[in-house]
């Protein structure tokens, strides 16, 4: 276990109980660490799928569809056996949370969950934004260690299986598309309204015509008048 400026807490694969899920690590630290600790992140691959979701710190990691920089909220996901690692080999000052599952093996799922769970999890995209993700985290961290070693451990399990789902369904589920600013909101209220022009809507934004256009081009992608038509 490191011992690099770091606190870290790591459950082995022979250590959880939980059907399906293969690891499960936390991870702080405000110094680097490289490759003469084991958190060192050299190319690797998982017999499972990897998903990291980061509360704090900076990092670069790739993986087989590109290079991300990855920050506060943001998660990292990795199919079975995808070559992946930090631009640099080294872990970089920050705090992660990370695990490491088998779909196919999670209990508290029939065969038809599993393969719909399955398919979520390669379906997503390599880095994409989480929010905030903290609680679902540490309930999972604090249900595993909960576990008794031996005997009543069923209901406990139980427990520990779903807040494991809990927090695989989150990571799953479409991020809720953000509220737009309030001056695209009265515009497109207004807009919604019935026929308009651009004068219309930067009226009823309450700004300028060229500020509306800024804004439409920001936020949309076009120019008001385009989005119109």
């Amino acid at each position: 276990m490191a011992t690099a400026a770091r606190s870290l807490v790591r459950y082995l694969r022979t250590e959880l109980p939980l059907p399906g899920l293969l690891f499960l690590g936390h991870s702080r630290g405000r110094r680097a660490v490289g490759r003469e600790d084991w958190a060192g992140l050299a190319a690797h691959a998982h017999d499972g799928f990897e998903l990291s979701w980061f509360r704090s710190g900076q990092v670069d990691w790739w993986s087989p569809a590109g290079l991300y920089e990855l920050g506060p909220g943001w998660c990292f996901a990795t199919p079975p056996a995808a070559i992946h690692g930090s631009a640099t080999g080294r872990l970089d000052p920050c705090e992660v949370f990370w695990l490491q599952c088998d779909p196919a093996r999670l209990g508290g799922l029939d065969r038809a969950q599993r393969l719909v769970l399955g398919d979520a999890l390669r379906r997503l995209p390599a880095a994409f934004p989480g929010g905030d993700l903290l609680a679902p985290w540490q309930d999972l961290f604090q249900a595993v260690a909960a576990i008794p070693a031996r005997g009543r451990r069923s209901l406990a399990i139980l427990h520990a299986q779903a807040c494991l789902l809990r927090l695989l369904t989150r990571l799953v589920a479409p991020a809720p598309a953000p509220a737009p600013p309030p001056a695209l909101a009265r515009a497109l209220r207004r807009a919604d309204e019935g026929p308009a022009s651009v004068t219309a809507l930067a009226r009823a934004a309450r700004c300028s015509a060229a500020e509306l256009s800024r804004l439409f081009r920001r936020e949309i992608g076009d120019s008001p008048g385009a989005w119109l038509r």
